[in-house]
C-alpha cells in the first residue's frame, strides 16, 4: 500500500543518515549483520534519541528486504525487533458524546487556528465535517483510510460493508443507533479531508467540546522512559478513533471475537494489545459477565 511504501522510504532515509554519521559510503548486504544491528540501534537511540516503536519500524523494514534478498550473511534472529505498547488514549462514550453535541450548527462562526506564523481562519462549517468523520470512526472501528473514504454505496440497511484499505480484507459492521444521525446529514457523499488536516481541526473541536482535563503520557526515546502532561485535545487524532471503538465494544461486554470482526484483527492477541482496558476495567467486566451468568 502506499503507506507501506512510504515506510520503507522513511526506513531509508534513517539508514542514509546513519551511513553519512559513521562516513560509510556503500552499505554491502553482507555487512548487514549482528554487529551493524548493534551500532545502528545505538545511532537510532543514543545519536537520533528515537522512539523503540520507531527502532522497531526500522528492524522491520530490514527484515523484510533481507529475507527478500535472500543473503547468507543475514540471520533474522540477530534483529531482535523490541516490543513496546504505545501510550496512546482512547475516548470513553461520555467524552465522545460531548463532542457529538456540541453545538456547531452556526456557520457564520469560525475560530482562529495558529499554524506556525500564520492564523487560519477555520469556520464552524468545516469543524461539523471533521467532527461528523471522527464519529463515523468511534461508531465504525474503520481505519482513517477506510472512514475517510467511505461511499454510500458501501452501506445497506444496517451494515457497513468496505474492502480495508491497509490488508484488502472485507469486513461488514453493524450500524450503531448512534451513527445513523450523522450518516442522515449526507444524502449525497460523506465528508472527506486529509489526516494532517483532519488531525489538526479535531483537536480544535475536541477543546470546543470541553475536553480540556490533563493527560500524563509516557514515551521512550532515546530508549529512556519520558513523562509529560497534556491537555486531552491535543492527543486526539485519527488513530483514536477506532482504538476507542475497540476498548468501548470490550468494556462494553462484547466477545473480543465478535469486535476482532469488525475491526479485522486477525489474532485475540493483537487486538488485545491493542485495546485500552486497565485492570480494573477487566475486573469489572468480568464481575459482571459472572453476575449475569449467576455464578
Amino acid at each position: 500500500t502506499r503507506n507501506t511504501i512510504k515506510n520503507y522510504g522513511i526506513t531509508v532515509s534513517a539508514l542514509k543518515r546513519y551511513m553519512k554519521h559513521n562516513k560509510i559510503n556503500t552499505l554491502h548486504f553482507e555487512t548487514i549483520n549482528k554487529a551493524f544491528y548493534e551500532d545502528f540501534r545505538f545511532y537510532c537511540y543514543d545519536v537520533e534519541k528515537k522512539e523503540v516503536s520507531t527502532f522497531a519500524g526500522y528492524v522491520k523494514d530490514i527484515k523484510m528486504a533481507m529475507n527478500e534478498i535472500g543473503s547468507t550473511a543475514f540471520k533474522s534472529k540477530d534483529f531482535v525487533k523490541p516490543s513496546y505498547e504505545a501510550d496512546t488514549i482512547y475516548l470513553t462514550l461520555e467524552q465522545i458524546d460531548k463532542i457529538a453535541s456540541l453545538d456547531l450548527s452556526d456557520y457564520k462562526k469560525h475560530i482562529d487556528l495558529k499554524k506556525g506564523n500564520r492564523v487560519e481562519k477555520l469556520s464552524y462549517a468545516s469543524l461539523d465535517k471533521v467532527r461528523d468523520l471522527f464519529l463515523i470512526g468511534c461508531y465504525t472501528g474503520l481505519r482513517f483510510s477506510d472512514f475517510n473514504t467511505l461511499e454510500l454505496k458501501s452501506i445497506e440497511n444496517n451494515f457497513i460493508n468496505v474492502k480495508q484499505v491497509k490488508t484488502g480484507g472485507r469486513i461488514t459492521i453493524p450500524i450503531m443507533s448512534r451513527l445513523r444521525p450523522v450518516l442522515n446529514k449526507y444524502p449525497s457523499n460523506l465528508p472527506t479531508l486529509s489526516n494532517q488536516k483532519f488531525n489538526d481541526y479535531i483537536k480544535e473541536v475536541a477543546k470546543l467540546a470541553g475536553l480540556t482535563e490533563e493527560r500524563k503520557i509516557t514515551d521512550t526515546r532515546g530508549n529512556i522512559k519520558n513523562e509529560s502532561f497534556h491537555p486531552l485535545y491535543n492527543l486526539i487524532t485519527s488513530h483514536c478513533c477506532r482504538r476507542s471503538y475497540a476498548t468501548n465494544m470490550f468494556k462494553a461486554g462484547v466477545p473480543p471475537m465478535l469486535i476482532m470482526s469488525a475491526t479485522g484483527h486477525k489474532t485475540e492477541t493483537s487486538f488485545l494489545k491493542y485495546i485500552r482496558a486497565n485492570n480494573e476495567d477487566k475486573a469489572n467486566l468480568l464481575a459482571e459477565t459472572l453476575k449475569k451468568l449467576g455464578l
